[in-house]
């Protein structure tokens, strides 16, 4: 396979697919109601990060 392409992680999904349009480039924003738009980027990491210290290791 392609393993250019591969994506292992979270992280890397992350980072290569849930942050900004492959098309226009154009950074993806998280919009919560009641809080200012945020960056897919730092908002899905940051996510990421809190619920690696809440769910325990299987």
């Amino acid at each position: 396979g392609n393993t250019r392409n591969r994506i292992d992680t979270a992280e890397q999904f992350i980072d290569k697919v849930a942050s900004s349009s492959s098309i226009t480039g154009k950074p993806y924003i998280v919009k919560i109601p009641g809080k200012s738009d945020e960056n897919a980027q730092p908002f899905l990491h940051a996510l990421i990060a809190q619920t690696d210290k809440t769910v325990p290791a299987q």
